[in-house]
């Protein structure tokens, strides 16, 4: 299900945003949080831990909307989240999030609630709850 059509919220005036421009080392979804591996751009994959608030867009260089995988091996583009901007991030299915719930890696790209020992990456910016299977939330970066 595709709640919104992009990756960045908002506000409307942070149309500037910094990215960081890499080959792909495997496919994957718009709105996913990703890390740099090996000088590639992958799903983070370590649950719970610290990294940098990083999301990949659709692949608009290729022609794709944000319904379209990123192909493994082209050019992926991802934001470098910023404080004061909404983000739709990908979160676990099945998660009840209410506004300021603390959000951390799930290790496949999406976000799950942080629990305690857990590096907290954004928090929920709205009362959402997550169908069966991973959606956009929107979200703010801790």
């Amino acid at each position: 299900m595709i709640r919104f059509k992009t990756v960045i919220g908002g506000p409307a005036r942070k149309n500037d945003p910094q990215t960081i421009d890499l080959l792909t080392g495997e496919a994957i979804r718009p709105c996913s949080l990703v890390a740099v591996v090996g000088n590639k751009l992958m799903k983070h994959s370590a649950a719970g831990k610290q990294t940098q608030a990083l999301i990949i867009t659709n692949d608009y260089l290729g022609g794709h909307d944000i319904r379209f995988n990123v192909p493994s091996g082209t050019t992926g583009i991802a934001f470098v989240c910023e404080d004061d901007v909404t983000y739709h991030v990908l979160v676990k299915g099945g998660e009840k999030l209410a506004i300021g719930d603390k959000l951390t890696s799930n290790g496949d790209g999406t976000l799950k609630k942080a629990a305690d020992g857990d590096a907290v990456i954004f928090y929920a910016f709205e009362k959402y709850n997550v169908g069966k299977n991973a959606e956009q939330v929107r979200v703010r970066k801790a």
